[in-house]
């Protein structure tokens, strides 16, 4: 069995102490949910993504001492299709590898630990591990009684590791996790997914000359991205390489036995196609086109193994070497704009200087509305930031009729070979007029009607317009009512209005 080894970037932070972090997110185990026994639980949480998402300033977390280990996956495992649905357009991304054996490894090269973690195991309903990434559970897996929310992923000493067949798993997990977009690339978000900690080392002595090793592979063979993808490819050009062989051999025959000019051009062409067929049939040449991996050989290979490894230093500083005295933070309406505030501070200290400079940042950000205004630049910049802090909305529709010119007329039938010949030319343009005289007529005819039918189609324009209002006011009002119900701020539940008030004013 050959296997390709793909290098992936590791990452570690050693954290001496208890360490402060940012979370993102939302913390999905204060979801409000009733259990099996009819009881209640979390009611203090308003059944809002406010209630349990991390809000900006008010979203600290802490990493415990010790080794956190952070890997990034290949690319190739985070390239993904979007299908041609335009009802539920849905991405499609390739599995990722779900086992992975960390091996730690003292400054004499010895293998001092080595641990085993499982990125798809779920813990079963209503075990709050110590240590797992919670996430939201699948609304139609749900059963009464069941927590709306799962824990994700596990860390297991080798020596005490065993694959566990009846444990529940999570299905073709990817680089997006249970759905979210940085659910990888952050590890706060998946620290026992695509992570692992060793609590055995908090000093900077004791890290010096470690190293630590990462290998990941697929618990399901036939997950494999190698296996599921590149050789399904692989398949799919062989075929065509032989569809093409078995085309240039008739057309080379048919050129023997003709000695037609055309047909040896044919011929040429066909043996053309085939070659290129055969060349892109070839498991190297799909390694480079689809994962954009450089193999050393032309060996195909059954499956992957990622691996990489951190090595540190025989002198380990713990010091990030920020200084709070030296951070600067830019505010603006929106995020582009801050960093094109941030940017002109930094590249210039003229005051004018800074201006121009992030005149012509924003001008990169909204091209497509200022392009080509040379005549009132300054204004146009200034709409086109007005406009980007707004979202369109659909005004609805009205009924026009259709132009001449986007009507084209298919040839006429080929007359019979005794006919009179007559110029197809011409009876193409002459049946063009006609047309478009009919469409004239009818624009005159219809006109009135036109006018009026667009009249109630405003009408139901403006109560489509209503309904959605009044949906949107209601949610806004019950959002109100949930906050004034159960205040995210407890300590300070006076600054809230009365709940009764509020349901009564809806």
């Amino acid at each position: 069995m050959n296997i390709i080894t793909v290098p992936i970037r590791v990452d570690a932070l050693v954290a001496d102490k208890t360490t402060t972090i940012i979370k993102s997110g939302a913390n999905f185990a204060k979801l409000p949910y009733q259990d099996s026994n009819h009881i209640d639980r979390h009611p203090e949480t308003a059944s809002l993504v406010s209630s349990i998402s991390h809000q900006p300033f008010n979203n600290q977390g802490s990493l415990a001492a010790g080794v956190h280990l952070h890997w990034a996956l290949p690319d190739a495992l985070t390239r993904g299709e979007v299908s041609d649905s335009e009802d539920q357009p849905e991405i499609s991304l390739p599995p990722v590898p779900n086992r992975w054996l960390v091996i730690r490894r003292d400054a004499q090269d010895t293998i001092s630990q080595q641990w085993v973690v499982e990125s798809d195991y779920l813990y079963p309903k209503l075990v709050t591990p110590e240590r797992a990434v919670c996430i939201p559970a699948k609304t139609r897996e749900l059963e009464p009684g069941d927590p709306p929310y799962r824990y994700l992923g596990r860390q297991v000493e080798l020596s005490q590791w065993r694959e566990d067949q009846t444990a529940e798993r999570y299905p073709n997990l990817n680089v997006l996790g249970w759905g979210n977009f940085h659910f990888s690339s952050l590890y706060a978000e998946c620290f026992s997914v695509f992570g692992c900690y060793d609590d055995a080392i908090t000093r900077a002595d004791q890290v010096q000359g470690c190293s630590y090793e990462v290998l990941g592979w697929y618990a399901d063979g036939q997950q494999d991205y190698v296996k599921k993808y590149l050789l399904t490819e692989l398949k799919t050009r062989q075929q065509t390489a032989s569809k093409k062989a078995a085309e240039a051999g008739l057309a080379r025959s048919k050129a023997q036995s003709s000695r037609h000019e055309d047909d040896q051009e044919a011929a040429e062409m066909a043996q053309q196609e085939a070659d290129q067929a055969l060349q892109a049939a070839n498991f190297r040449q799909v390694v480079e086109d689809i994962a954009d991996w450089r193999l050393d050989d032309d060996v195909q290979a059954d499956g992957m193994l990622c691996y990489g490894r951190i090595q540190f230093t025989d002198s380990v500083n713990l010091d990030d070497g920020m200084e709070a005295e030296t951070v600067k933070m830019a505010l603006a309406p929106s995020s582009q704009e801050a960093v094109s505030t941030y940017l002109s501070k930094q590249l210039a200290t003229d005051e004018d200087d800074q201006i121009r400079i992030e005149n012509q940042l924003q001008v990169v950000i909204l091209k497509e509305t200022v392009q080509g205004e040379n005549v009132d630049f300054i204004n146009q910049l200034k709409i086109g930031r007005h406009k980007a802090g707004f979202s369109p909305v659909d005004g609805g529709f009205l009924w026009a009729f259709i132009n001449d010119g986007d009507i084209d007329l298919q040839p006429p039938q080929q007359p019979p070979a005794n006919a009179q010949a007559q110029p197809a030319i011409s009876q193409q343009e002459e049946r063009q007029q006609q047309l478009n005289q009919t469409i004239r007529q009818l624009k005159d005819t219809w006109a009135d009607q036109l006018q009026t039918l667009n009249h109630q189609q405003d009408q139901v324009n403006q109560l489509d317009f209503a309904i959605e209002s009044q949906r949107e006011l209601l949610f806004a009002d019950w959002s109100k009512y949930m906050l004034c119900l159960y205040p995210v701020d407890r300590l300070n539940d006076s600054a809230y209005p009365d709940s009764n008030l509020v349901k009564h004013l809806i």
